[in-house]
């Protein structure tokens, strides 16, 4: 059985409250992947609205009540349309999109979109800074759990998780935990060029994290309204391949026996089969 699949970034160029039109390119740029051989694909967080952000406490009620109105339910009609795309290419994608809930809170989504044309697997975003959050000042209710689903080929234990999330240490090790093999990040900010040394880099962080856990992480960004750079990080922590800032598709393969050998080899040099939840539990607050 194939221990590999191949993986599209597709860096969606995108514009602030353009709906139909960053549909539209996100449409096209997975149309893309699927011709170029992609088994599943990915796109960037709240690609549909293009994900703006009001960091004037000032603005914060009409910014997020824009939100509110661009937020689209699970059978809205761009949701449909991309379950319709799913099924008709053949294609498994994550795309980032906020969602109008029946509980009537707006969440920061990522869904699975699958080839049978439904959605498969859904994740909220659960790490959300003041100007995200209803919490603070935001309009996005924080999730609340983490899940995993399985790709093909490979049968992949997969995850999906989103922007700032990945920031986070707990974020990772939850997924371990639930036996993630790799993880799709839809992301909505500038990146760090990996082959420079930089301040405040959450790129390194992320190299970091997937290389204690062991994991593969693609993480995908918009270009135009942010940076691109979008990458792929093995499960040692390198960088095997980071886009540019312009639009585009790349496909890439993706050998999740890698994973599998590290984990074979519990009391390797990550030393992951060392791990003592019996000790943490005492410090760590819930």
């Amino acid at each position: 059985m194939s221990t590999s699949f191949k993986l599209a970034m597709c860096q969606v160029e995108t514009e602030e409250w353009a709906l139909d039109a960053n549909l539209e390119r996100a449409i096209a740029s997975l149309k893309q992947a699927k011709e170029d051989g992609a088994d599943f694909a990915v796109c960037p967080e709240c690609v549909i609205h293009a994900y703006p952000v009001a960091f004037n406490y000032d603005q914060r009620e009409e910014h997020n009540q824009r939100v509110s109105e661009c937020a689209e339910a699970l059978d809205g009609p761009r949701i449909t349309a991309l379950k319709d795309l799913a099924k008709e290419i053949q294609l498994d994608f994550v795309l980032g999109f906020a969602e109008k809930s029946t509980d009537g809170n707006t969440y920061n989504t990522a869904a699975l979109f699958g080839k049978s044309g439904n959605i498969e697997n859904m994740y909220r975003k659960v790490h959300c800074r003041p100007f995200e959050s209803t919490l603070h000042w935001g309009p996005f209710t924080p999730g609340e759990e983490f899940s995993t689903y399985t790709i093909h080929p490979g049968e992949v234990c997969t995850g999906t998780f989103i922007c700032f999330d990945r920031e986070r240490t707990e974020t990772f090790t939850s997924m371990r935990h639930l036996g993630a093999e790799f993880i799709a990040c839809p992301l909505a900010t500038d990146t760090s060029r990996m082959d420079t040394l930089q301040p405040h880099n959450n790129e390194a962080l992320t190299q970091a994290l997937a290389a204690c856990n062991e994991t593969y992480i693609t993480v995908v960004n918009h270009a135009g309204r942010f940076n691109g750079g979008s990458f792929l990080i093995g499960p040692d922590g390198a960088c095997i391949h980071q886009m540019d800032d312009k639009p585009g598709v790349a496909v890439l393969d993706v050998d999740i026996e890698a994973v599998r050998k590290l984990r074979k080899e519990a009391y390797g040099w990550r030393g992951y089969g060392f791990t003592r939840n019996d000790i943490y539990q005492k410090y760590i607050p819930g």
